[in-house]
């Protein structure tokens, strides 16, 4: 059996890594002691993207390029993912997880046009109503 090798993946890699430090940077902010990560681009009503298990903030790059042309677009490293420091509790439930993306959040100043998340089935319950009483949307799968 024969396997093919692509000798582009490296040069793939390295063009999708400068599209990143560009177009969609990674930063980080300070919570209560934790840091966390998180990717940010384009201007107006904020866009908020959760990653699913496995997976990061940059996994979000080609649909924050087609939403950053007119939105904020925002993509976190859940906590323990990334440059995020991991939660503090042993066993972390869904309103440990909203807590840091809310105060996350707040430390950007953001107001919410929009959730999308993948993988987050028990999260939208535990995001306040306050939290969410700005955000004309949300989509979760």
């Amino acid at each position: 059996m024969s396997h093919a090798i692509d000798h582009r993946a490296p040069s793939l890699t390295a063009d999708l890594q400068a599209q990143l430090a560009l177009q969609f940077p990674l930063r980080t902010v300070e919570l209560a002691g934790a840091r966390q990560a998180f990717r940010e681009c384009g201007s107006g009503p904020a866009i908020v993207l959760l990653h699913g298990i496995g997976s990061g903030s940059a996994s979000w790059l080609e649909v924050a390029q087609a939403l950053g042309r007119s939105a904020r677009v925002i993509a976190w490293d859940a906590p323990g993912y990334g440059d995020s420091s991991p939660l503090r509790a042993l066993a972390p439930d869904a309103s440990d997880y909203a807590e840091r993306l809310l105060q996350m959040l707040d430390a950007r100043a953001s107001s919410v046009a929009c959730w999308w998340g993948i993988h987050w089935g028990p999260l939208p319950p535990s995001l306040s109503p306050a939290a969410c009483s700005n955000s004309a949307s949300a989509a979760w799968c």
